[in-house]
This record gives structure tokens, sequence and C-alpha cells, in this order.
């Protein structure tokens, strides 16, 4: 059994419906899978619904909203299996996933982490792979652009997702199979970021000690995406861009982050008067203003990742 190897972990936050059904998936692929499930302080009855029906997983309650990289190093912190699985609780595992993301990183001994190829509940692909971002692209990407502008911007950025087998600069988070030998080696996800850009930072870091990232679209997930996070956008909004500046701040020299904060606030204005001619569906009007003023305060002194095992 593929489970044998690794432990699947999986951090949820009032998503009960769609962590039943990813559960539900994860064992009609391995009845033996090895899963810990957890709960970020839900409101919605997560664990006193599922944990009785899905008594072979391992539930850890948290009493607090830990986001996405501390949830999952609680978890991370007695894995003792070969691989670790960050699996989102929006995600439902086509069979033969898990065993085809292990069988790669058995054929690639340097890759650290093996990312699967994300699907829309409509089975077309779903971005999870991409470039390592630059200020200047994050701050191009967030314009509001007409259609042809964006497509010639994208190109002129590389910010189109990559989508072949094999080495890649990071993959999302949403299924993404790590090594744990990699993971003692430069430690746990960073506990400073809430959500987002905490698994652009991992592989980043993996990458700077020698490993290896590589993108396995043949180990198929269907991703809803963005289910948790949706219940708060506007917050998650602000996170996304105080994130990728402390992301910038952390793993960049100090000349390739500084514009990052001026990008942002141009963007702003740019975007302000946008939206003011054609309105966005979930803009308000001074939206942007706060997302580039999250960018430019990010903290960047936070705690840094502590080692495991």
């Amino acid at each position: 059994m593929a489970g044998a190897r690794t432990t699947t972990v999986i951090v949820s936050w009032n998503t009960r419906d769609l962590l039943d059904a990813c559960l539900r998936s994860v064992f009609a692929d391995d009845p033996a899978a090895r899963v810990v499930v957890v709960d970020n302080a839900s409101a919605d009855g997560t664990v006193a619904a599922l944990g009785p029906r899905y008594p072979q997983a391992r539930w850890i309650a948290s009493g607090e909203n830990l986001g996405f990289a501390r949830g999952n190093n609680l978890a991370l912190a007695d894995v003792a299996t070969e691989f670790v699985w960050l699996l989102n609780p929006d995600t439902a595992v086509r069979p033969g996933a898990l065993a085809k993301l292990e069988a790669w990183l058995d054929a690639h001994p340097r890759a650290a982490v093996a990312g699967a190829g994300l699907l829309n509940p409509d089975e077309s692909p779903q971005p999870a792979s991409f470039a390592f971002p630059t200020p200047l692209g994050t701050a191009a990407e967030w314009l509001f652009l007409p259609r042809p502008l964006a497509r010639v911007r994208d190109r002129l950025f590389a910010l189109a997702p990559r989508r072949t087998a094999g080495p890649t600069d990071w993959v999302l988070g949403a299924a993404m199979l790590v090594r744990m030998a990699a993971v003692r080696e430069v430690g746990p996800l960073d506990p400073g970021y809430f959500m987002y850009a905490e698994e652009l930072d991992w592989c980043h870091r993996f990458r700077a000690a020698g490993w290896e990232v590589h993108l396995v679209p043949a180990a198929e997930v269907v991703h809803h995406g963005g289910q948790a996070t949706a219940q708060v956008r506007e917050r998650m909004l602000l996170e996304l861009f105080a994130s990728r500046a402390r992301y910038f701040a952390r793993r960049l020299p100090w000349w390739r982050r500084a514009a990052f904060g001026p990008l942002m606030a141009l963007g702003a204005v740019w975007n302000t008067i946008y939206l003011a001619v054609r309105p966005q569906p979930g803009w308000r009007a001074g939206l942007p203003a706060a997302v580039a003023r999250a960018a430019w305060r990010a903290r960047t002194t936070q705690r840094a990742p502590t080692a495991v095992g």
C-alpha cells in the first residue's frame, strides 16, 4: 500500500462537507492510508461530525485558526514516514495519484517535492506550477487590464503556469508530496506566513539547499479551490500580497525587493481608476489601496522555522 510510506496531512477550517469528500477519496484509494486531520477551530462541527465517521484518521483539534503553515507544522512534528502529503480539504484524490507521486520521488532522488496535477471540477487542468515570482511581475500581475493586454503581460513576465512533467520552481500546496529527509534538512513551513506563499517559500528553501521541485501532472487531484478562503475574501486578499511581500523581503536581496512597495502603490492608483470606469465583482472602491498598504507594511521579522526531527 502507498500509505505505508506516506502520512497525509489535511488542515481544515469550516470545510466539513468538502473534507468529508476528500477523506472518502483518500480512503477509497487506500483503505490503510495514514491520515492526520488538523482542524483549525472550525465552527461547523467538523470534528464532531467526521471524527466518528473516520476513526482510522488521527484528529488534532486546534484551539485557534493557525493558518496553513502552523496547522501543517503541528502534524509535521510527528511524521515518521518517508513522505508527507500535504492535501487541501477541498480536493478529491483520483485513484493512484499518491502511488504515482511516490514513484516519481523514487525515480528522482534529489526531488524534495512532487506536486500533483490539479484539475477543476469540470476536469479541465488547473494551474499548479509556476516560475518563482519577482516584485515587478507580481505588481504587474495584480493590475486590472483588458484581456489582450493581460495576455501580453503574462508572456512578458512569465506568469503563465508550467504544465509539463519534471523540474519546476514551485508548486501549489493543495496536493504536494514532500520527502521528509528534505524537511529535516531545511525545516518545516515558515510559521510567519498565515496563508499564501508558504509553499512558495518552502520550495525556494528546498531549491536553495540543492533539492529539486517537480510537477507530476499524471497524478491527478480535483481541486475545488478557495473554499475556505472565500469565507473571508478581503482578508485573504490582503494576506496574499502581504505574504508575497514577506517572501520577497526574506528571500531576495534588498536591491531586488526595494521597489515592490512603490510598485504596488502605483498599481493601486491604476486599479482604483480602472474600477471607477469598469467595476469588478468583489472589488470595492477602497480595496486596491488596502491591498497596497498590506504589502507595504508586511512584517519581515516574524519567527523563522524550527527544525523537524
